[in-house]
């Protein structure tokens, strides 16, 4: 199977076409693939053995687990499921894939120091602020500013770390929720924020980010070597014009697709909800109690002699809380900050900005750093606000 019978993006997508044109045997609709709450059935770990069988044996040291099972639930049972040759193609794209993480060095590069990789994450930040109400880990982007300043293969060594590393957040969770005796999920839910003011939507930077993630043989990347991963991908801050594009698009897709995908505009709330995704868990810079992707700050304004509250719900593993807060010019308030039973309070004003960093007493259990601003009775504020828990990056390998 070292040969494909694909070699570029037109050919790879004849053969995709091919594949999914098929019909039905007898005409009888298969049924829909599995979630990644149902656990595998009989024929579903029979085919998943046969396809651990077809890959190259100078490859297997690079299976992950779960890996042929999410192939053959997102392939087998779904792209193919009504081709005649359905596993051996699965089979392709899973051998394609091995060689690509082979080639990238997939093991080492999640935690590896890629050039460019501040700047990528200055242009574009992002985090895992917690879950959703049924254990799926969120993944939280700001749509990016011009990332195309960034050299090209730096660009890719950094999104194909970013895909790695949501691989390795979701299986640290998994394992987690098995230690606890909760069910284990797999899928992601993406929450994509239109609301940058500085984000550089536009076609040359789309063809670009194309360039990035399109595999030599045809293949994007992203979508055909990672699949099975997405549970739902909320895009909120969406102008309206991005909307009624939507709006017409999702006419042109398959209906299992399309109930993926959800836009709003700046009334995002209710539809989050709707999703199992509360407040508790979104960043704070969207009025949520979730940690905020790096770089990205709380910003708020304290009318004359009120008092505003932020709060942050710390991750079990952090040990500590560092935070700041800086005022708009001419101004002053009053800082009051607790967090594991720890307080500390200041006078802030515009050359003073105050910060600070607290150890967590108990660590491993979850608590609530509470920041309130109060604004003299002279004056309201302008304030920049950072919480930001001290942890290992939640990539890393669990002890």
């Amino acid at each position: 199977m070292s040969a494909y019978p694909f070699s570029d993006v037109a050919s790879f997508k004849a053969w995709q076409e091919e594949a999914s044109k098929a019909k039905a045997p007898n005409g009888v609709k298969p049924a829909p693939p599995p979630s990644d709450s149902d656990a595998p059935s009989a024929e579903e770990q029979a085919m998943t053995a046969e396809l651990e069988s077809l890959i190259r044996p100078e490859l297997k040291d690079g299976l992950r687990d779960g890996m042929a099972t999410r192939f053959v639930r997102g392939y087998a049972l779904r792209s193919y499921v009504n081709a005649p040759d359905r596993l051996e193609r699965t089979a392709m794209m899973l051998n394609l894939t091995l060689e690509w993480r082979k080639e990238v060095d997939a093991a080492n590069l999640v935690l590896k120091e890629v050039p460019s990789r501040a700047e990528w994450d200055q242009l574009g930040p992002q985090c895992f602020p917690g879950a959703d109400a049924d254990g799926r880990v969120l993944y939280y982007m700001l749509f990016p500013e011009d990332l195309t300043k960034i050299p090209l293969e730096d660009a890719k060594q950094c999104h194909f770390q970013d895909m790695l590393r949501l691989e390795e957040v979701k299986a640290n969770a998994s394992k987690v929720r098995a230690a606890q005796g909760l069910p284990v999920r797999h899928h992601h839910v993406l929450i994509l924020d239109l609301g940058n003011p500085n984000n550089a939507m536009s076609r040359s930077l789309l063809n670009w980010f194309k360039e990035v993630i399109t595999h030599p043989k045809g293949p994007s990347i992203t979508q055909h070597f990672f699949p099975d991963m997405l549970e739902r991908a909320v895009i909120i801050n969406a102008p309206f014009y991005v909307r009624a594009l939507w709006s017409v698009a999702k006419l042109f897709m398959e209906a299992v697709t399309a109930e993926k995908y959800q836009i709003t505009g700046g009334s995002y709330e209710s539809t989050l909800e709707g999703v199992g995704v509360s407040r508790s868990v979104l960043p704070m810079a969207l009025g949520g109690n979730g940690v905020n992707a790096p770089g990205v700050e709380t910003t708020l304004k304290v009318s004359k002699g009120s008092t505003e509250i932020v709060m942050l719900n710390v991750p079990a593993a952090a040990t500590g809380v560092s935070w700041s807060v800086k005022m708009s010019k001419g101004t002053q308030c009053g800082v009051h900050f607790e967090c594991s039973g720890i307080v500390e309070g200041q006078s802030v004003d515009t050359e003073t900005p105050c910060t600070g960093n607290m150890p967590i007493a108990d660590a491993g259990a979850t608590c609530t750093a509470t920041l309130e601003i109060k604004a003299s009775a002279s004056g309201g504020c302008n304030v920049s606000i950072g919480i930001v828990p001290t942890m290992p990056a939640p990539w890393a390998p669990l002890p």
